[in-house]
């Protein structure tokens, strides 16, 4: 009877003893999971707000810069330029930054490439009002707006400007205008498309001066040079850049600059307020990326092109190139890329 007594208490001692064993190993195990989850949460957060869980090697691989025009052409020698400086401040990185051309409809081909790859910092591309605060004008062509672009810095100030080849019997803005009110329509004249910042500047003259020339759509200020050189149209707006070279070898002939003053370059060139029309919208070429860049890789970009457009012989080279030099951080940018909106807003129904 002792015996069955003595058995009993022990079960119920080794009952309570892995009740409690029990307890504890699920104590543990509940302790184990939210300690699982609060570490998933704070990877998720990281990523959520952009913060670096771990050191980043940014960048381990090649970085594409877009540009949204053919070779040859302004925007593809500048950001070259820029390229080749920013790669000497990636020192020790596995990744450098290389130009790939995507040209198309303004740049807005190049531009739709760049704001819909993934926002990882290693697809950024060229910038402008061409691409951007002209671009955003016409949703129905444009698929994305200027929220989906993060605009990281600006490298020029480009000058563009109105030639014709220097055997033309039109020699200057005048003739243009006079030959063109006696023969409605029968100019052509070389623009980067329909939606481009230089059809902008064709619909400007020809609202001011009552006049009609017809754009011919190109992918870019090097294949309308060309276009230009090979008589297949009158007249070209151009970047000076690309169109430089052929008015110093006489084979080209500049009949206004788009400039609110005259250039250096071309110091005998009028600008459009010496000719009664207003001051027209400034092109800047400038670097940006997809919105959505993890602020420390964006930082990094941001630091590796100051120090580029900061550096000496990367300024000589682009002077050299007749491009004017115009450093602004990504802020600075935005707010240049809509101060001429209103102006273009003018011309917009006949952008289409």
């Amino acid at each position: 009877m002792k015996d069955k007594m003595k058995d009993k208490m022990k079960d119920k001692m080794k009952g309570k003893m892995k009740g409690k064993m029990k307890g504890k190993m699920k104590g543990k195990i509940i302790i184990l999971i939210c300690s699982v989850v609060t570490t998933l949460s704070m990877l998720n957060m990281s990523i959520f707000l952009n913060i670096p869980f771990a050191a980043d090697d940014y960048p381990s691989r090649p970085i594409e810069l877009v540009v949204g025009y053919p070779p040859g052409g302004a925007s593809d020698i500048i950001s070259r330029i820029v390229v080749e400086g920013a790669n000497r401040y990636l020192e020790g990185n596995k990744g450098k930054i290389y130009v790939i051309n995507k040209p198309g409809a303004g740049a807005i081909v190049g531009m739709t490439y760049v704001v819909k790859s993934k926002p990882d910092g290693y697809t950024i591309g060229n910038i402008h009002v061409g691409n951007t605060t002209l671009a955003t004008l016409f949703p129905e062509i444009t698929p994305y707006t200027m929220d989906d672009i993060e605009p990281i810095c600006c490298f020029t100030n480009s000058i563009f400007g109105l030639y014709v080849r220097e055997d033309s019997q039109i020699k200057s803005f005048e003739d243009l205008i006079k030959f063109a009110t006696e023969h409605p329509g029968s100019v052509s004249c070389a623009i980067a498309g329909k939606e481009s910042l230089d059809n902008v500047y064709l619909e400007l003259i020809k609202i001011e001066k009552k006049i009609d020339i017809r754009g011919i759509p190109f992918k870019g200020s090097g294949p309308q040079v060309s276009a230009l050189l090979g008589g297949h149209v009158d007249l070209t707006i151009a970047n000076n850049t690309a169109a430089a070279p052929h008015v110093e070898a006489n084979k080209l002939r500049a009949l206004l600059v788009f400039h609110k003053e005259r250039i250096k370059e071309l110091p005998y060139v009028p600008v459009p307020t010496e000719k009664g029309m207003p001051e027209f919208p400034t092109i800047v070429l400038g670097l940006g990326g997809p919105a959505g860049i993890p602020r420390d890789r964006f930082k990094k970009l941001c630091d590796i092109f100051d120090k580029a457009m900061h550096d000496p012989e990367l300024i000589t080279r682009i002077e050299k190139t007749r491009d004017h030099i115009l450093y602004l951080n990504g802020e600075q940018l935005k707010k240049n890329l809509y101060k001429d909106l209103g102006l273009i807003q003018r011309v917009k129904d006949r952008l289409k």
